[in-house]
């Protein structure tokens, strides 16, 4: 918010800004549409602005030729086409993730540029449309719903473990300890790659689970259920105080103990009495 303050120059009443602004550019394609976090406008620069916040800590984001923000900027862009649009300046807000470009980071284009950019992208999408598609595994498969069941992430995560199927099925994997120490070097970068599909597997395998799809050489286990009060507040304070107990033995600061540590205070003999204001929860 800070940073978007500071672009809006306060003499300059007629730069606009647009506030998650949503867009479609279905001339190009009829599956193009998009929200841009923050528009900002400068008619004086002829510049267009395009601020995009991300929130993750775990994987820092490019400014530098980013498609995503190219794409929000052709469709913010595309919404001020009788305006007359010089400049585009893309930006990534990103304050939880360490960068050595730092947490606010930005890449410019010209608008000629961004049109000539929008060809390649209309083409890129039309070739997803194609029946022999390819299907190229990379980075850009992380937050992918179909990863789990994807063939190519399969095929890349065996590659890269240098496994392979005997004819019974059996997986093999190879010895890491048979590596050449530039072989242990170059299989590092992929290490991500597969346990990421591997944790997209066991994430599939447990949805079809909870659906009722468990195949019977598995199950469904709860996990250790851990004990709680039904309700917070005065009820369960009011109630403990019944019972004889002084502030000091209900209250560790500052919520109310545990019903293991209220036990403790009231003895295995008088337990009994507060059990049916505690629930386990797996």
């Amino acid at each position: 918010a800070d940073y978007v303050i500071s672009r809006m120059e306060q003499d300059r009443q007629e730069d606009e800004i647009d506030i998650e602004q949503r867009f479609s550019l279905p001339a190009l394609h009829p599956d193009f549409f998009g929200t841009a976090d923050c528009v900002i406008y400068k008619p004086e620069e002829r510049r267009l602005i395009v601020i995009d916040f991300k929130y993750g800590r775990g994987i820092p984001v490019e400014a530098k030729d980013n498609p995503q923000l190219r794409y929000y900027a052709l469709g913010a862009a595309m919404k001020k086409h009788n305006r007359g649009v010089s400049v585009v300046e893309t930006v990534i807000v990103q304050p939880r993730c360490p960068h050595p470009d730092g947490p606010i980071r930005s890449d410019e284009i010209s608008a000629l540029e961004l049109m000539d950019w929008s060809a390649d992208l209309v083409a890129a999408a039309k070739r997803t449309e194609e029946p022999d598609a390819p299907l190229v595994p990379g980075d850009w498969c992380k937050f992918c719903p179909a990863a789990a069941t994807c063939p190519a992430m399969r095929e890349q995560a065996l590659k890269a473990a240098q496994a392979d199927f005997a004819e019974d099925g059996t997986l093999h994997l190879s010895d890491p300890l048979s590596y050449a120490p530039k072989q242990v070097w170059d299989m590092l970068p992929q290490i991500d790659l597969i346990e990421d599909w591997c944790r997209r597997v066991r994430e599939f395998a447990h949805h079809e689970a909870e659906a009722g799809r468990c195949d019977p050489r598995f199950k469904l286990v709860a996990t250790r259920a851990t004990r709680k009060w039904k309700t917070e507040g005065d009820e369960v304070t009011n109630r403990l105080f019944a019972l004889g107990l002084e502030l000091s033995e209900i209250y560790v600061d500052p919520k109310v103990k545990s019903p293991a540590q209220i036990e403790k205070v009231l003895g295995k003999k008088r337990k009994g009495e507060i059990a049916d204001m505690i629930e386990a929860v797996s």
